[in-house]
């Protein structure tokens, strides 16, 4: 079968979406299948000339109509008016991944701070906080184009059930999200060998944008009640956001600055390497995760994780890891403290959190699972109804 994926973001940069279409795209091409990416994330023909699909970067209106011409079934990883007109003009059949709450939220992530609802007044004072007025109209226009043309698609899929709720969405297929499975290295560039030098021993490690929905602010608070406890922990934070200066400023303010090395943007191969060297992940979210890429990376290698029981990635790290609640930052250090003070407990997780990833999110049967969607779709069922 021939499949184009069309994701706005891709390798090199990362991210959740970039993972779920790099992997995505290369356990369908194992199969046999033609695959396409099509994205308007830059780069260099030279690094995708690793990949066992073809990848069109930033093409023109015509290179998207032709690489759109040549699948029988187009798969949007996010969403595009241009992407999704043209592939109902040349009449290919759509499924559209909703891999956060695209039609529930013009922010997308259905967070104000605590569990909300779509409202234009709330929203709009949402929106207000982060946003500069003309972009606060940009957003709600946006929003309500996704919401009037969500009806070109064919079928609709998510990650997760709970997902699924928060759109208000029972019948939206459900298809699962997997790892490297152990082979992480092939799809990522060579590491930063001076970079990594500098944190050969990253202790804690947190993975993920600084922005407030990250809850970074509670595994720093956190870090200041493990030493009140006379413990000596140390925490790497990599990635970078609007939130960064806000967050060095209270780790000063606690003393814990020393114990806390802002590593910064990282490629694909230097997070895993990181990861892999670190004692826990800590995902301590504060808007409803839908899903948890980083956890079940993780887990994966063989790395305990420490998560906020929030959204859909507390059912992914579920028994696997240890749960803290949402913001509460003396409850995440005591599951810092607990994991430190048990290694059998450690070894437990380890083992517990492998068999998991490697049982529930293996590509090689996922990819199984999409192709299965797609041969229904190409075919003409209409599968996942609309939300109202």
């Amino acid at each position: 079968m021939k499949i184009c994926i069309y994701s706005h973001q891709f390798l090199p940069t990362i991210g959740g979406v970039q993972a779920h279409t790099v992997r995505l795209a290369a356990s369908l091409a194992a199969s046999g299948h033609t695959v396409a990416v099509v994205t308007r994330t830059p780069g260099e023909h030279s690094y995708d000339a690793r990949f066992a699909f073809r990848v069109h970067r930033r093409p023109t209106v015509l290179g998207l109509m032709q690489a759109i011409a040549s699948c029988q079934v187009l798969h949007l990883n996010t969403w595009s008016v241009l992407v999704a007109l043209t592939a109902r003009a040349l009449g290919k059949p759509m499924l559209w991944f909703h891999h956060d709450y695209d039609l529930a939220c013009p922010k997308s992530i259905a967070w104000n701070g605590y569990r909300c609802h779509f409202h234009p007044i709330g929203c709009t004072q949402c929106l207000a906080r982060d946003h500069a007025p003309s972009q606060i109209g940009r957003r709600f226009a946006a929003f309500s184009v996704r919401r009037t043309l969500h009806g070109l698609v064919n079928a609709h899929a998510v990650h997760t059930p709970f997902v699924a709720e928060r759109l208000q969405w029972p019948q939206a297929l459900v298809l699962g999200f997997g790892t490297g499975n152990g082979q992480h290295d092939s799809d990522d560039p060579a590491p930063e060998s001076e970079k990594l030098g500098r944190a050969k021993d990253p202790g804690v490690l947190l993975v993920g944008r600084l922005i407030a929905e990250k809850g970074v602010d509670v595994l720093i608070r956190a870090l200041r009640y493990v030493h009140d406890a006379g413990v000596d922990l140390h925490v790497t934070i990599v990635g970078d956001g609007p939130e960064r200066v806000r967050m060095a400023r209270l780790a000063t303010s606690l003393g814990v600055e020393q114990s806390v090395s802002f590593y910064g943007e990282a490629g694909p191969h230097e997070a895993i390497e990181l990861m892999e060297q670190s004692t826990c992940v800590v995902l301590p979210s504060a808007w409803d995760e839908p899903t948890g890429y980083v956890a079940v990376e993780a887990m994966d290698m063989g790395v305990p994780v420490v998560a906020a029981r929030v959204g859909g990635l507390a059912g992914v790290v579920s028994q696997h890891g240890l749960l803290f609640e949402r913001g509460d930052a003396l409850d995440l250090s005591r599951q810092l403290l607990t994991l430190k003070a048990q290694p059998d407990l450690r070894d437990h997780l380890v083992q517990s959190g492998k068999q998991h990833a490697q049982a529930q999110h293996d590509w090689r049967a996922l990819g199984h699972d999409y192709a299965r969607v797609y041969a229904r779709l190409a075919a003409g069922l209409h599968m996942g109804q609309s939300p109202a």
